[in-house]
C-alpha cells in the first residue's frame, strides 16, 4: 500500500513543480538512446539511491561469509576440516545468495541506481571469489589426502561440476545487466578454479552476449558445439565487428577478461589457451579495423599469457609466419614485449628463424624480427647451473650468425664501410658518423649475440673446465675437417675476426693447449689487432682454466705474452679504437682514466679464476696468481705502466684475501733482484751500487707514491724490506760509519760494496 499512501503527496509535488515555472532546475534522466529512462508519472514513487545503498551496507556480509566458510568465532579458518557435504552446502548457500542478489540487479536496473547496481555486482563477485578460494583449498587438501578422516560421499568430479554451474549462473546474471560495466566486472572473476569444459562455455557466452543477443544465453549447447562455434569464421567476423562499434574501454575490458581466462595454470588446456591467444592476436594485429585501437593492450595481454605459458610463443611464431605481410613492422612491436627469455624453441623453429635471417635483406621485417627473437632468448644458465637452452642450439645459432655476417657484410664486390680486413675503418670513425648504417647495426648485433652464446666447452659446463681438461663425451669439432665448420673456416681464411673468435670458441683450436699454442695464439692475436678486445677476454676466460697446471708453456710462449701486452696497450689509454685517432697524451684527459672497460673485464676474469681455482680438488689460487704475475712482469718497464699496475694491484689484493701473498711476494722478490742486475757472480751490495751508479731508483714504486695501488705498494715495500734484511745493507753501513766517523754515508756504502 506504499503507492496508495504516497499518492497523497503527489499534488504537493506537482504544485511545487508548477510554481517553479519554465525556468525550473529539474532534470530528466534519459537512457543511451536519448529516450526518457523512467516514467514521470511513477518515478516519484522510487526510493533514493543513497537510501538503498545505506540499507544494503547495513547487512553484515562479513559475518555471513565467515559463517559460510566455516570460520570459528575467533576467526580460525580450517579448510582441511571441510567434508564433501559441507562443500556442497557452501555451493548451495552461495547459489541462493547469488540468486537473491541477481533479483536486486533486475529490480534496480535503472539509470538512477547505477552505483547501487555496481555495489550488488561487487557482492556477487566477492561471493564467487570466496567460494572459489574455498574450493581451491578443498581440492588441494583432498588431493594431498589431508582429510582422510571424513567419508567423501561425493567425488571431486561431482563437486567440480556443481562449482562450474554456480560460476556459470553468476556469469549469466552479470551478462544480462548492461549497467554493471560487465566487461570490467568479468575481467576480475576467478577463472583459475573452473574446469576446462566450463571455460569453453564461458568464453562462448561472453562473445555471444554482444554478437548474438541475450536470448542465446539460455540455449547454450555442450562443450563441443561451443568449440565449433568459436572456430566459425562468421562468428569471428561478428566479434571483430562488435569490437569496432563498441566503446574502446569495453573492448579492452573484454580482451582483458579473455586473457585472464587463459592465464591460470591450474587447469592446463592447450587448445583453450591457443584459441584465446590467436583471438587476441587477430584483433590486435591482423584485423585492419581493430588493430589501431587494441594493439597496445593486445601486446600486454599476449605477454601476460606467454609469461604464464611460454609454449604459446611457438604458436605466435607460427601465426606470425603466416601473417607477416599483413602485420608488417608491428610484429617487432609485439615481439619486443614478449618474455622470450622464458621460451625454449625447438631446432625446427630456430631453422625457420634462420631462414628469415638469411633469405631476407637487412631492411626486411623478417630479418629484423629474427634479430629481435634471437636477441631475446635466454642464452645463459638455469637455476641448477645448466644451460637454459641446449648447447646444440648455441652452436647452430653461432654458425647461422657467422654465415649471415659474411653474406651481408663481407661478400660484396666493393669495399664497404664495414670491411673486416686490414683496411677496416676504425670503431671511432663509425661511431662519429651522423647516421648508423644497417650493416653497422647488424655487425654490432652479431657480436653482442655471439658473446652471449656459450660456445666453448668450459662455458657450457663451467665446473668441468677446472676438473676435466678434455670433453670426451662431446668432443669439439676439427676446424679443417668438420663439414659444419665450413663457414668458420672460410671466415678464418679471409682473416675475419668473427672466424678467429668462433674457431677458438667452438673447435679443438681453443680446447687443446697444444693446438692453442701452435695455431690458436695467432688467431687470438689477429682478434686483438682487429680491436675486438671484449671477445678476446671471453676466450681467455674459457681457455685458461685447464692450462693453469701447465702454465709453463704459455709463460714461455713469446707470442702469447705479446698478445696480452698488445691487449693492454690497445685498452690502456682509452676505449676500443680511439688510440688510432687520439694521442696517448690527450686520451687520458678525454677519458679520465688510463685503462678501459676491457681491462676491467680482464681483471674480473682474473678474480673469478682465483676464486674458482681455490675450491677443493682444483689447482689452487697460487697457480693463477703466479701465472698472471709472470705474464704482466715480462713487459719492459712494467712498473711504469698504469694499466699493468692496476692489474697487479688487484692481483695483490686477491693474494691477501686468499692468504697467498707469499707466492706473489716471492715472485716480486726475484723481480727486484733481477732489476738490480743481481746474478750468481755478483753480490747483492755490488748490484745495488751498480744500479745507483746508473742513476736508476732501486724500487718498483717509481716517482710519485702509488696512491691508487695501495696493495701493490705495500707488497713492494715489504719485498724491499726483505731484500735489505737479506743483504744486511743497513748494518754494514752503520758499522762503517761508526768505525770511520769522518766519511759520508755514500762513501761508507761504496766501501761496503767493494
Amino acid at each position: 500500500h506504499r503507492a496508495e499512501f504516497l499518492g497523497h503527496m503527489k499534488p504537493c509535488e506537482s504544485q511545487s513543480s508548477a510554481a517553479s515555472g519554465p525556468e525550473s532546475s529539474n532534470w530528466t534522466l534519459v537512457d543511451e538512446g536519448g529516450e526518457e529512462d523512467e516514467d514521470p508519472e511513477s518515478s516519484w514513487l522510487l526510493l533514493c539511491e543513497e537510501d538503498l545503498i545505506s540499507l544494503l551496507s547495513q547487512f553484515p556480509f562479513q559475518q555471513l561469509y565467515s559463517h559460510m566458510l566455516g570460520m570459528s568465532k575467533q576467526g580460525l579458518y580450517e579448510p582441511q576440516a571441510c567434508s564433501s557435504q559441507k562443500m556442497m552446502r557452501v555451493f548451495a548457500f552461495a547459489s541462493s545468495l547469488i540468486e537473491i542478489l541477481a533479483l536486486g540487479l533486475q529490480t534496480y536496473n535503472r539509470a538512477r541506481y547505477r552505483q547501487l547496481v555496481k555495489r550488488i555486482g561487487r557482492i556477487i563477485r566477492m561471493t564467487v571469489c570466496y567460494v572459489s578460494d574455498h574450493w581451491a583449498q578443498y581440492v588441494s587438501v583432498t588431493g594431498a589426502g589431508g582429510s582422510s578422516s571424513h567419508v567423501h560421499s561425493l567425488t571431486l568430479e561431482k563437486l567440480q561440476l556443481e562449482y562450474d554451474h554456480l560460476f556459470f549462473r553468476a556469469v549469466l546474471h552479470v551478462l544480462r545487466n548492461k549497467r554493471l560495466g560487465i566487461w570490467l566486472f568479468m575481467s576480475e572473476m576467478p577463472y583459475g578454479t573452473l574446469s576446462s569444459s566450463m571455460l569453453w562455455k564461458v568464453l562462448y557466452v561472453m562473445q555471444c552476449a554482444e554478437t548474438a543477443g541475450l536470448e542465446t544465453l539460455n540455449t547454450i549447447g555442450d562443450t563441443q558445439s561451443c568449440i565449433q562455434a568459436l572456430r566459425d569464421l562468421k562468428h569471428q567476423e561478428r566479434f571483430e565487428g562488435w569490437l569496432c562499434e563498441v566503446n574502446s574501454s569495453d573492448g579492452i575490458s573484454l580482451l582483458t577478461a579473455l586473457a585472464h581466462m587463459a592465464t591460470p595454470t591450474q587447469h592446463f588446456d592447450p587448445a583453450f589457451i591457443t584459441t584465446i591467444t590467436l583471438l587476441i592476436y587477430q584483433v590486435s594485429y591482423v584485423s585492419m579495423s581493430t588493430r589501431e585501437t587494441y594493439s597496445k593492450v593486445g601486446r600486454e595481454l599476449l605477454a601476460a599469457i606467454a609469461t604464464a605459458h611460454p609454449y604459446i610463443m611457438s604458436v605466435l611464431l607460427g601465426r606470425l609466419r603466416d601473417t607477416i605481410q599483413t602485420v608488417g613492422m608491428m610484429a617487432l612491436y609485439l615481439c619486443k614485449e614478449l618474455p622470450l627469455s622464458l621460451w625454449k624453441p625447438q631446432r625446427e623453429e630456430i631453422s625457420m628463424i634462420g631462414a628469415w635471417l638469411l633469405q631476407n635483406p637487412l631492411s626486411a621485417v623478417e630479418n629484423r624480427l629474427a634479430c629481435v627473437i634471437l636477441e631475446g632468448l635466454n642464452w645463459g644458465y638455469a637455476q641448477d647451473g645448466s644451460l637454459a637452452l641446449a648447447s646444440v642450439l648455441h652452436s647452430e645459432v653461432a654458425l647461422l650468425v657467422a654465415e649471415s655476417y659474411q653474406k651481408y657484410l663481407t661478400d660484396k664486390p666493393y669495399s664497404g664501410l664495414i670491411s673486416e680486413g686490414i683496411k677496416q675503418v676504425s670503431y671511432l670513425a663509425s661511431v662519429l658518423r651522423l647516421g648508423v648504417s644497417q650493416e653497422a647495426s647488424f655487425s654490432q648485433w652479431a657480436w653482442q649475440l655471439l658473446l652471449r652464446l656459450k660456445l666453448h666447452g668450459n662455458a657450457q659446463t663451467p665446473k668441468g673446465g677446472w676438473t676435466v681438461p678434455a670433453l670426451a663425451s662431446n668432443p669439439p669439432p676439427e676446424l679443417t675437417h668438420a663439414p659444419s665448420m665450413h663457414s668458420v673456416l672460410r671466415a678464418v681464411k679471409a682473416g675475419l675476426p668473427i672466424g678467429c673468435y668462433l674457431s677458438l670458441a667452438m673447435t679443438t683450436v681453443g680446447h687443446s693447449l697444444e693446438n692453442f699454442c701452435t695455431d690458436g695464439v695467432e688467431l687470438l692475436k689477429s682478434l686483438i689487432q682487429s680491436r675486438y678486445l671484449r671477445a678476446a677476454v671471453h676466450l681467455l676466460d674459457n681457455i685458461l682454466p685447464p692450462t693453469y697446471p701447465l702454465s709453463f708453456y704459455l709463460l714461455n710462449n713469446s707470442h702469447f705474452v705479446s698478445c696480452i701486452q698488445l691487449f693492454l696497450q690497445y685498452d690502456s689509454v682509452c676505449p676500443q679504437g680511439v688510440t688510432q685517432q687520439v694521442t696517448h697524451r690527450v686520451a687520458p684527459l678525454l677519458t679520465g682514466t688510463n685503462y678501459g672497460d676491457n681491462v676491467r673485464l680482464l681483471n674480473s676474469v682474473i678474480q673469478s679464476h682465483v676464486v674458482e681455482s681455490s675450491r677443493p680438488d682444483r689447482v689452487g689460487a697460487a697457480a693463477v696468481l703466479e701465472f698472471w704475475v709472470g705474464i704482466l712482469t715480462q713487459q719492459n718497464l712494467w712498473y711504469r705502466d698504469k694499466t699493468v699496475l692496476f692489474l697487479m694491484d688487484q692481483i695483490c689484493c686477491a693474494a691477501f684475501i686468499h692468504h697467498q701473498q707469499e707466492c706473489v711476494q716471492k715472485l716480486m722478490y726475484q723481480q727486484h733482484k733481477n732489476a738490480l742486475g743481481y746474478h750468481g757472480d755478483r753480490g747483492l751490495l755490488s748490484s745495488l751500487v751498480g744500479w745507483i751508479a746508473g742513476n736508476a731508483t732501486p724500487s718498483f714504486i717509481d716517482g710519485q707514491s702509488l696512491s691508487g695501488e695501495v696493495w701493490f705498494a705495500w707488497l713492494v715495500l715489504n719485498t724491499e724490506g726483505m731484500f735489505e734484511e737479506e743483504s744486511q745493507l743497513r748494518r754494514c753501513v752503520e758499522n762503517e760509519l761508526l768505525s770511520e766517523p769522518s766519511i759520508s754515508p755514500d762513501q761508507a756504502l761504496k766501501v761496503d760494496a767493494h
